[in-house]
């Protein structure tokens, strides 16, 4: 959002990120990155701990978006 001159939302809920993404002219990636909200705050919480099957899936989906994210920048000439 930045690399566009424009501000984030203030929020840990990825479907509120990306629609601002979306919102800027950006297309939204894979849709399994709204899965990512529940760890954004619930993993810092004492609680149910997540399975690590449950964790490395999670893993996966936020390194792909990783990728995407420079994959983007990239294209933007914004280095990484």
């Amino acid at each position: 959002m930045t690399a566009l001159g424009r501000r984030p939302p203030k929020t840990h809920d990825i479907d509120v990120l990306l629609e601002a993404l979306r919102d800027a002219g950006i297309e939204r990636p894979a849709e399994e990155l709204s899965s990512l909200t529940a760890y954004a705050v619930g993993a810092r919480y004492p609680g149910p701990s997540i399975m690590r099957e449950e964790a490395e899936e999670a893993l996966r989906i936020a390194r792909e978006a990783v990728e995407w994210v420079k994959e983007k920048l990239g294209e933007m000439g914004v280095e990484c």
